[in-house]
């Protein structure tokens, strides 16, 4: 897929961490109390699956895929 140029030029290199959960509710609940976040609350996407997007007390990210 080739890049818009205007985003090119803005975007810098991104890598994301996942950590497959087995019950990303139980695993939302638990960041949360850890004094994490669901900076993505928790979410169903077609063709995909449920996942959210999980920051520790230091808004480090990372995605939780759940492995159904």
């Amino acid at each position: 897929m080739p890049l818009n140029t205007n985003t090119a030029v803005f975007m810098p290199p991104l890598w994301n961490i996942c950590f497959a959960v087995l019950n990303i509710y139980e695993a939302v609940t638990e960041v949360q109390s850890l004094d994490g976040n669901a900076a993505v609350p928790a979410l169903d996407v077609p063709n995909f699956g449920r996942f959210a997007g999980l920051t520790d007390p230091r808004r480090a990210f990372c995605f939780a895929p759940e492995d159904a």
